[in-house]
């Protein structure tokens, strides 16, 4: 009798044990897109380095003091260059080597050198903290989309100067905010805004206050 008992345990647990292999094999793979975010969710918790081209347009305007006469000026400020940085999951440590080249009119109203056209060219050395938002736009507008992060961030650094063959160089600050579109896990296109500001620099030994508007893009690459 128990020789019997025995027998239709075993044969109970051979049935649960081959229904559990049949339902294991009918269920689905992960599907690509939940393989991507899982990648993706494995970088980002590990920190590592990243790469970033630089390419940006501006507009910039500042005042110059010239013996006691204001002289306000405006034009453009194209800039391209590189940048290396850390990333601690939603916080990035970043320094900025950029050139820029620049063409700015001073205003109409200034006795003498009103309409006058000036040739800028800046190197500039940025340190820069950002924080990247734990929001993901993207996902919260459709799934299909890819992963939209904003960010902000700080900068600090050193910016040289050469306006017309006279050249200076000075402290410079910057403010930054935008949208990080993920591509791939790797690759992050960056799109946003950065003020800079410069409050004081003195080519051709006139006082000056220069800020610029920038609009920019860059491709961030995380190894």
């Amino acid at each position: 009798m128990r020789t019997i008992a025995y027998l239709l345990a075993a044969a109970l647990l051979s049935n649960f044990s081959v229904m559990a292999l049949a339902q294991e094999a009918n269920e689905p793979a992960p599907a690509p897109a939940d393989l991507e975010s899982l990648k993706s969710a494995l970088i980002d918790a590990t920190p590592g380095i990243y790469v970033a081209p630089v390419l940006s347009a501006s507009y910039i305007s500042g005042t110059s003091d010239n013996a006691g006469v204001a002289i306000d000026f405006d034009g453009y400020l194209l800039l391209g260059g590189g940048a290396v940085g850390y990333e601690l999951e939603n916080v990035r440590l970043q320094v900025d080597a950029v050139l820029g080249t620049s063409q700015v009119e001073i205003d109409d109203n200034v006795p003498v050198l009103g309409g006058t056209d000036l040739d800028i060219f800046t190197v500039s050395f940025v340190g820069n903290a950002f924080y990247d938002l734990p929001i993901d736009i993207g996902k919260k507008i459709s799934p299909n989309l890819p992963s939209i992060m904003p960010y902000v961030g700080a900068g600090l650094g050193w910016i040289y100067l050469d306006v017309d063959g006279d050249s200076d160089d000075g402290l410079l600050t910057q403010a930054m905010t935008g949208l990080g579109f993920r591509i791939t896990p790797r690759l992050t296109l960056d799109v946003g805004y950065r003020y800079l500001y410069i409050p004081r620099i003195a080519p051709q030994d006139i006082d000056s206050e220069l800020d610029a508007h920038t609009a920019e893009a860059r491709a961030r690459y995380r190894f």
